[in-house]
């Protein structure tokens, strides 16, 4: 499976076990130095990931018919519903022409121009797409692409794509918002208007772009070597790291290590990936949740595909207080315990391995914990919690 690295960060090659090469980053990357700890001294810089083409191509966005998909009802609720949406009068007769307003036993199909698709104000979007998103019929807009605060001209400024600036531009003015994220879902509209397939799929690739961070530990001879290696190691959990580590802290000078390297089997395997459909179990594909709860274990295990994460503490993980450790599970849920919504790996000072939904076309990153609070954890609403692998507080 071909990865595409994006920005002047990505000089690393990838394995076939897509697993990233060390080297030196040359003069483009922003590295930044985070705090000192029994980890070493780390420095991470940011890349850019996209989906590969044939994941593009089996998802069936190219597909998709750019239309809106309304139950059945009269012409005059279709009107109201419109109305209420915000259109003009004049809008609503032409969206309503038979030319563009297809009847049928499962509802009403409306095939909008694209002029009104262009000059619909940003309000007026938000609107009907959330109430289009409860219907039937409409993938993009119960399922957006969510931007988070990037803009599809900021992503396509993060590499190289062969799709021209006006109709980056164009995309662009047709985010809206949805609970204070960037989200887009007008991607049939685009591409209807981009004969050639391939620049299809780069405009759907450049919407589909993931920040990572990679990383490496800065490790000096005046180090607690001691500290480091327990560290790491996480007891005998990720044991299997300790030879390159007393390689690195036998050293005289500085050494640095690549932080992939530090990883237990199955997130080195992940990391910078992409799930594959051979993955899923039902239907179900790995989320955050499944990612986490394999984070120790020896080999991925699909019983996590369908495991209520509020049993979590009956499992071999235990809640812990604060400070975590290397590996703790950073576990986001409603504040009345009623629903999971997020969960990451700790891996050290800011930063947590973790993938972001069940989708495909999302990666296996690594990412700063302010980052990932941002997007899902909100004051009063929800709670975080923190769990620890329990071989880990048996040794302590």
């Amino acid at each position: 499976m071909t990865i595409r690295l994006l920005s002047a960060a990505c000089l690393f090659g990838f394995a076939a076990s897509g697993i990233a090469q060390q080297a030196e980053p040359a003069v483009g990357p922003v590295i930044t130095r985070g705090k000192l700890g029994p980890w070493g001294q780390l420095e991470t810089w940011e890349i850019w990931l996209e989906p590969p083409t044939s994941q593009v191509l089996a998802s069936g966005f190219l597909k998709e018919p750019a239309v809106w998909n309304l139950p059945p009802m009269p012409l005059s609720e279709a009107a109201a519903f419109l109305d209420q949406c915000g259109f003009t009068q004049e809008e609503i007769r032409a969206l309503l022409d038979p030319e563009r307003c297809l009847e049928s036993e499962q509802g009403l199909t409306i095939q909008p121009p694209n002029d009104l698709i262009d000059s619909m104000p940003t309000e007026v979007r938000a609107r009907l797409n959330q109430n289009l998103a409860n219907w039937p019929g409409n993938r993009f807009m119960s399922k957006p692409f969510v931007l988070s605060r990037e803009t599809i001209e900021s992503l396509a400024a993060t590499g190289h794509h062969g799709v021209p600036e006006e109709v980056i531009s164009r995309a662009n003015h047709l985010i809206y918002q949805r609970n204070g994220l960037n989200v887009f879902s007008d991607l049939p509209q685009i591409i209807r208007d981009l004969p050639a397939v391939e620049t299809q799929i780069d405009f759907t690739q450049v919407l589909l772009r993931s920040k990572s961070l990679m990383g490496r530990v800065k490790v000096s001879s005046g180090a607690d070597l001691d500290d480091f290696r327990r560290y790491w190691s996480a007891g005998t959990l990720n044991k299997g790291v300790l030879p390159i580590l007393d390689a690195v802290v036998t050293g005289t000078d500085e050494e640095y290590l690549d932080l992939v390297h530090l990883l237990p089997p199955n997130p080195r395997r992940l990391l910078y990936t992409f799930a594959r459909v051979s993955m899923s179990l039902s239907e179900k594909y790995p989320d955050c949740f499944w990612t986490s709860m394999n984070f120790f274990e020896p080999e991925t295990s699909n019983r996590f595909l369908d495991f209520p994460f509020a049993r979590l503490g009956d499992t071999t993980w235990t809640e812990v207080p604060l400070p975590l450790q290397f590996g703790d599970i950073i576990y986001i849920d409603k504040a009345d315990g009623s629903d999971a919504v997020h969960a990451c790996n700790f891996l050290a000072d800011d930063l947590v391995f973790t993938k972001n939904g069940s989708s495909l076309m999302r990666p296996f990153i690594i990412d700063h914990l302010d980052s990932i609070l941002q997007s899902y954890h909100q004051e009063g609403e929800t709670r975080l919690r923190y769990f620890r692998h329990r071989n880990l507080v048996q040794s302590e």
